[in-house]
C-alpha cells in the first residue's frame, strides 16, 4: 500500500487528540489515536487502519469509593452500568464487526 502525505516532514505533537485526527483526515500523515474517536471515520472509509498488529497500552478506569460494609443500591447500580457500558469491549469498537 503506498500512501501520499503532504505537508510539514517530519513528527507533529498536539495535545488535543482530535487535531490528531483532522490532520490525518486532510492526508497530512497517519495517526495514533483511540477507536472511540476514530472508529466512526474507520467504519465510514474516511481512515484505513495501516498498522493493525500494533498496539498501545491500555489505560485502566477505576471506581473509588469508601470502604464500608454494604455499598449501597444506587453506587452498586452506577458501577455495573460503567462496567457494561465500557468493560472489556467498549461499544465503539463494535465498527470493526459491521464493516
Amino acid at each position: 500500500m503506498t500512501v501520499k502525505v503532504g505537508g510539514k516532514p517530519g513528527p507533529q505533537k498536539t495535545f488535543y487528540k482530535g487535531f490528531d485526527i483532522r490532520r490525518v483526515l486532510v492526508g497530512l500523515g497517519i495517526g495514533v489515536a483511540p477507536t472511540f474517536i476514530a472508529g466512526p471515520d474507520i467504519k465510514r472509509g474516511k481512515l484505513v487502519r495501516v498498522l493493525p498488529e500494533y498496539t498501545i497500552p491500555l489505560l485502566g478506569a477505576y471506581v473509588v469509593y469508601p470502604r464500608t460494609r454494604f455499598l449501597s443500591r444506587r453506587a452498586r447500580c452506577f458501577i455495573d452500568f460503567l462496567v457494561a457500558r465500557f468493560g472489556h469491549h467498549p461499544h465503539w469498537d463494535n465498527f470493526e464487526s459491521s464493516s
